[in-house]
Parts: structure tokens; C-alpha cells; sequence
């Protein structure tokens, strides 16, 4: 084993240089100059040669400068953990031999952030795995009330989801944190789940990862809507499908007691109400307001959505509020021509 030394060029240039493994003969050397303020700050830092002993990942120095005393489940480094450095610097045999002597692997830094978030922001599947084995806490939320899972969402942007998914980092790390009992459920701080977070993102397979391991859609309370509504509120028909083929309630009542068809035929998604009706959603319901979908389709004097509905079996002849009117007056009084003429031939009164 080469031990690590420091070398000093010059009066006024420091130059750190570490050899901790030999590969080709190479000497690791932190020669840049704009690295010289950080070297000095390494330097002054109480337990700098540990630290740097982490840093590069070397068992033989980091067991020489464990010196009695230290205590290694402290943020010894300015408010930083071994743990933390081990696992930041991908120095996974540092991070195995302090995990061995006892170090505290749920401790966070001084900002809040703890080991495990560090490894799932930064995508060190390595560290997480053993930081798992070893029995972290896989649902910790950090100061933010962010959840491992929810830092694999946030810290990585949309092009790191490539297909296949199952290749991609980030997708290791979210099967690996669900596989060891990551809550799918839990809430930040904001109140948002690991399933909202992903479709603000608009991250697919993340998305039906997260329904696949059982997602629950839960209605707001300040305006009960909910994500199956957002995805017909933005047109989103491919979110839309992975919610009814991941069994969403079809009949769930949502914005004003409306169930998803009616949200659907409000916005003009016909092929969202293709869907439903392939399902065997229930085409009579009525919402607070007493609308059935047939209605809200004459309203908004959608013809193709008015005859999908009617010739899937919608009642013609339902009667609404107080007036007791039908569709079929609702659509003369509107001037709606084709849809008048269309309701009366099927039958409507």
C-alpha cells in the first residue's frame, strides 16, 4: 500500500496529491489552480487527511487516521459526515468499512440532507444498495420533507428516463427504494406525493412504476379534484389510459360530484369517453348539479359526443332540475339543429 502524501510546489502554489491506487502508474493529482482555495479550506478543516482519506476512497489511510476519539457518527467535516463524503464520493469501500465499525448511516448533514438522499440525487446505485443492506431508513424526509424516492424525481430531469426504463439509473433506484419498502404514499412538505410529482414531470414510466406498486389517487380537499381530473383537464389522454388500465375508479366522484365521463365530455375528450364506455362506465350518473354526461355533451353542443353516448345507451329521456326539461329540449332551446334532430330520431322526448 503507497501511502497518501502532500506535496508543496512553490511558495504561494499548493498542490494536493493523493495516491491511494495504483492504475497505470498514474499519480491522482489535484494540480489546478482554481482548486487551490478549496485545498486550503481542506486543509485547515479538523481531520483533513480522514477526510481526504474518504475522499479518495482508501481503506488502509482511512483506518491509519481513525484516530481515537473521533467519532464517526458526528458531522465531523464542517458539518458533513463520513458517511456523507463516503457516499458522495462514490467511495464505496470507505463506506462499507465505516458502515462495519458502526457509523450512523441515517444521520443528516448539517443542511438537512441525509446519506441516502445524496446517493438517490446523485445516482449511486453502488451506495444505495449498501446504504439499503445495511438497513437505512428509506423513507426519511429531509428538511424539505423530501423522500429518497422523491429526490430521484426531482434531482434528475426527463431526458434521464431513456428506454428501456429498466436500464436507466434513475429507474434502478426507484425499483430498489420500492423493493425495500419505500413508502409510494408518503407526502412532502407541500403535500404532494411521489405519484404527483411525477405527473407535474410528466415521467411515464415513473408513473406506472408508482401505479404498479400501488399509487393510491387521492381527491383535494380544498377543491376536490385529483390527478385522474388533471389528466382530462390537460388533455393528457396517454396519462388518462394509465390510470383506467391501472383500475382507477371509473365511477369515483370528483369536481362537483362529477364523475371522470362527465370531466371527460366537459372537455370535449372523445376519445377519453371511448375509453370509459369501453369499460362499462356508468352512463346515467348525475352530478350535484343534475347533469348526466348526455347532458353536459348537449350543452356543449358536441354532436360525435352526444351520438358516442347515445348509441353506447345513454336514457334520452332523463329529467333534469326543477324545469323537468330533457335533452331534447335543452337542445331545441340552444338552437342546436343536428343535435335535436339526431335525439329525436333516436327516440328522445
Amino acid at each position: 500500500m503507497v501511502r497518501g502524501k502532500l506535496v508543496f510546489c512553490g511558495r504561494n502554489k499548493l498542490i494536493i496529491a493523493f495516491l491511494f491506487r495504483v492504475k497505470s502508474n498514474e499519480l491522482i493529482i489535484m494540480n489546478y489552480f482554481e482548486k487551490i482555495k478549496n485545498a486550503y479550506r481542506i486543509l485547515k478543516m479538523d481531520n483533513s487527511r480522514l477526510y481526504l482519506a474518504i475522499y479518495y476512497d482508501n481503506v488502509g489511510l482511512t483506518k491509519k487516521f481513525l484516530k481515537k476519539g473521533i467519532d464517526i457518527s458526528s458531522n465531523i467535516f464542517n458539518g458533513v459526515n463520513p458517511i456523507s463524503v463516503a457516499v458522495m464520493r462514490e467511495s464505496n469501500d470507505v463506506l462499507e468499512y465505516l458502515i462495519s465499525l458502526g457509523a450512523n448511516i441515517n444521520l443528516p448533514n448539517k443542511t438537512g440532507i441525509f446519506p441516502i438522499h445524496i446517493a438517490c440525487r446523485q445516482k449511486f446505485i453502488p451506495a444505495l444498495e449498501c446504504l439499503i443492506r445495511s438497513n437505512v431508513d428509506v423513507n426519511v424526509k429531509d428538511i424539505n420533507g423530501v423522500t429518497p424516492v422523491m429526490s430521484v424525481i426531482i434531482y434528475n430531469s426527463l431526458s434521464d428516463f431513456s428506454e428501456p426504463p429498466v436500464l436507466d439509473l434513475s429507474m434502478v433506484c426507484i425499483y430498489s427504494l420500492l423493493s425495500s419498502g419505500a413508502d409510494i404514499n408518503i407526502r412532502n412538505g407541500d403535500g404532494e406525493s411521489p405519484l404527483e410529482i411525477a405527473i407535474s414531470a410528466k415521467l411515464y414510466p415513473i408513473i406506472e412504476i408508482f401505479l404498479l406498486y400501488g399509487a393510491k389517487i387521492t381527491i383535494s380537499e380544498s377543491d376536490n379534484k385529483n390527478d385522474l381530473w388533471f389528466s382530462i383537464n390537460q388533455k393528457d389522454y396517454k396519462l388518462f389510459e394509465m390510470f383506467i388500465e391501472y383500475g382507477v375508479d371509473i365511477e369515483m366522484r370528483i369536481y362537483k360530484g362529477r364523475t371522470p365521463l362527465m370531466v371527460a365530455v366537459e372537455y370535449n375528450q372523445i376519445e377519453m369517453v371511448k375509453l370509459l364506455i369501453s369499460k362499462g362506465v356508468e352512463l346515467n350518473s348525475l352530478c350535484n348539479d343534475g347533469y348526466s354526461a348526455l347532458l353536459y355533451a348537449v350543452v356543449s353542443n358536441n354532436y360525435l359526443i352526444v351520438k358516442t353516448l347515445v348509441d353506447a345507451g345513454a336514457d334520452l329521456n332523463i329529467l333534469y332540475d326543477e324545469s323537468k326539461s330533457t335533452v331534447l329540449q335543452y337542445a331545441k332551446q340552444n338552437g342546436f339543429e343536428d343535435i335535436y334532430n339526431f335525439l329525436k330520431s333516436a327516440g328522445a322526448k
